[in-house]
């Protein structure tokens, strides 16, 4: 939408949240499938097993998305590269200071 083309009312829902209203009265949304799955899993850890061994020859097969799935599982994801153009305000130094306040205000309020 144009700046021209804002009016008074989508400029009226731009105010922050009141003091202790949550911008997300329903919370996180539940994993159902997740929860089903690990409850079915650690209930029978036979199928856990059934289910790797599966993917094993899948990958052994030649299939390369059970490859990447196993080896994302053993080896972990790869980093990803990511490419930042422009200036950034934020350096090294900047960040070790922070982080150094912070551990002190952290041993000040242990004490």
């Amino acid at each position: 939408m144009p700046a021209s083309e804002i009016s008074e009312k989508s400029l009226a829902n731009l105010r922050p949240w009141k003091p202790g209203q949550s911008g997300n009265p329903g919370g996180r949304p539940k994993k159902h499938i997740t929860d089903a799955l690990r409850a079915e899993l650690e209930a029978n850890p036979e199928r856990a097993k059934a289910i790797a061994l599966k993917l094993l020859d899948q990958a052994q097969a030649g299939d390369v998305a059970s490859f990447d799935r196993v080896a994302d599982r053993t080896e972990g994801k790869p980093a990803q590269s990511l490419n930042i153009n422009g200036d950034i305000d934020f350096t090294i130094t900047d960040r070790r200071s922070r982080l150094t306040e912070a551990i002190s205000s952290l041993r000040d309020s242990e004490q």
